[in-house]
């Protein structure tokens, strides 16, 4: 349990543009350097003019070397839908 770690965020804007996020992210610690995480999204934006609205969602796989106290390298995939 002690190597879970968690995060991820959220978004709105309203205005012309309507838009919603959602992010939440679980990690595991795999070596005090060395991290991996997972992060499902999910997206909702709407525009007024022209009227027109889409739904995205997928999830980010995440993993991270810390090579300094506050430096690290981080290597993304993403799958969208």
């Amino acid at each position: 349990m002690k190597r879970l770690f968690f995060g991820g965020g959220f978004g709105a804007s309203f205005g012309d543009v309507d838009y919603i996020s959602v992010a939440p992210m679980i990690g595991y610690r795999v070596t005090p350097r060395f991290d991996v995480a997972a992060q499902p999204f999910y997206a909702y934006t709407k525009y007024n003019n022209p009227d027109f609205s889409a739904n995205n969602y997928g999830a980010d796989l995440i993993a991270r070397f810390t090579v300094l106290r506050r430096l690290f390298l981080e290597g993304r995939g993403e799958w969208n839908s």
